[in-house]
């Protein structure tokens, strides 16, 4: 994520499961919430 590279990858995850959710998607934050807690984010953070 060479376009975001002044936030760190927790806060992409987080943002991530944040954009899917308001957006509506039903598959979506699954796959961003298995990919935050990759990079680092612990389950109260998520």
């Amino acid at each position: 994520m060479e376009k975001f590279s002044y936030l760190n990858s927790k806060t992409i995850g987080l943002a991530g499961i944040s954009a899917s959710i308001a957006g509506g998607c039903r598959h979506c934050p699954d796959y961003h919430f298995k990919k935050a807690i990759e990079v680092g984010c612990k389950l109260d953070q998520v």
